[in-house]
């Protein structure tokens, strides 16, 4: 509407100064914006070791220091083979191991099939954020055994 009157006072070649006056409007607004969801936490490394070959034995450790907010409040931990089963376990902290072990007979392993088991460490830490790391393990020798992979 303001560059319709400036065109037509201009075309007329009446008010000039009230033309400029017309171009030279503006307007403020202000605006708020809130986010909220999950954001990522600190990032944090998952090594395996086997010993026996009838445990292995997760370690969760995080990969830098954690501010008192950021400690973990839960571990969740799934599986799923080559099939498509998947299982899942939750520990609420404090597990102030970070260790993991998994045996033959676990749920999370003896409801899997002889094979590669890929297990997935969630952490959910205190101020809402998670990470997670994906590590592979194997089943074998009759599922009298499992291995790191």
């Amino acid at each position: 509407m303001a560059v319709g009157a400036f065109v037509l006072t201009v075309i007329l070649g009446i008010g000039g100064t009230a033309a400029s006056a017309l171009w030279q409007q503006s307007a403020t607004a202000a605006m708020t914006v809130a986010a909220a969801g999950s954001w990522a936490g600190p990032a944090f490394t998952l090594s395996c070791a086997d010993p026996s070959k009838k445990s292995v034995e997760l370690t969760v450790a995080p990969s830098t220091t954690l501010s008192s907010n950021q400690l973990p409040a839960t571990l969740s931990v799934s599986a799923v083979n080559s099939s498509a089963s998947y299982s899942d376990w939750q520990i609420t902290a404090p597990n102030t191991s970070g260790k993991i072990t998994l045996t033959t007979g676990h749920p999370l392993v003896s409801s899997q099939s002889t094979g590669l088991i890929d297990i997935e460490v969630t952490v959910t830490y205190k101020d809402n954020s998670s990470a997670s790391v994906l590590r592979s393990i194997r089943k074998g020798n009759g599922n009298s055994e499992v291995t790191c992979s």
